[in-house]
């Protein structure tokens, strides 16, 4: 059976895994997994921006985060961030934030390995930016057109974006963002479909076996790919 260490220990958010034969482990070297949750936004001296008016931090968390991360990648564990976890590791990745934008709570996305759209719920006025990165360090695999009237990029409101990042793949330090909710919506499948459900658990046993997207022949080709081509600005 494999093991989970969850950052905070909030198992909440564990609990669409949990039933693809995973168990709790508090410790991060017994971990098959290491998962960063919601919450509080990421100090933005870790990715070079100044904290705008309506950016809340937790520097106690950050640090206490940044030495999970780095007890998990120097053990090579795989990792998965949910919300602001899904934008800590894309700081951890070098990648940077946008420090404000509006999003629906219940929209559908984009998602480039079959070719559809699921519905997910989300709330979040942060978003991973990871654009800032070479192409080879990340793949986009779920995204929207860009959905928010403002964007707030170290201050500048007029950044332009290409759409908005909903699940990156991190491959260089082999971490899966989303920046969903999966939990919620498995406890309520009343407000969406439970196809997306099964879908992330799907793409979570994909990444955690290097299987379709997530192997190395997979994630080279599509990258190979102009991501831009499949998008509307």
């Amino acid at each position: 059976m494999k093991k989970i260490y969850i950052a905070g220990n909030n198992d909440h958010y564990a609990n669409w895994i949990l039933p693809l034969g995973f168990t709790i482990t508090y410790t991060v070297e017994e971990a098959d997994l290491v998962m960063f949750t919601g919450g509080s936004d990421v100090t933005p001296m870790y990715y070079g921006h100044n904290k705008e008016p309506y950016t809340s931090i937790n520097t106690e968390r950050d640090i206490e985060e940044f030495d999970i991360f780095s007890q998990a990648s120097a053990l090579n564990k795989k990792c998965i961030g949910i919300c602001r976890g899904a934008q800590f590791l894309c700081v951890a990745a070098g990648g940077k934030l946008i420090q404000d934008m509006h999003h629906p709570s219940v929209h559908t996305i984009k998602v480039i390995n079959n070719d559809k759209e699921i519905n997910v719920t989300s709330s979040h006025h942060q978003m991973m930016y990871p654009f800032n990165l070479p192409d080879s360090d990340y793949l986009t695999i779920g995204y929207t057109e860009p959905m928010s009237g403002i964007y707030n990029f170290n201050g500048d409101f007029t950044k332009k974006i290409p759409y908005d990042s909903e699940i990156i793949y991190f491959n260089k330090i082999d971490a899966l963002g989303i920046q969903s909710h999966p939990e919620w919506q498995f406890e309520r499948n009343n407000i969406v479909d439970d196809n997306s459900i099964k879908y992330f658990q799907n793409l979570l046993t994909d990444f955690l076996n290097n299987e379709n997207i997530f192997s190395q022949k997979n994630v080279e080709a599509t990258k190979a790919v102009s991501f831009s081509n499949k998008i509307t600005v």
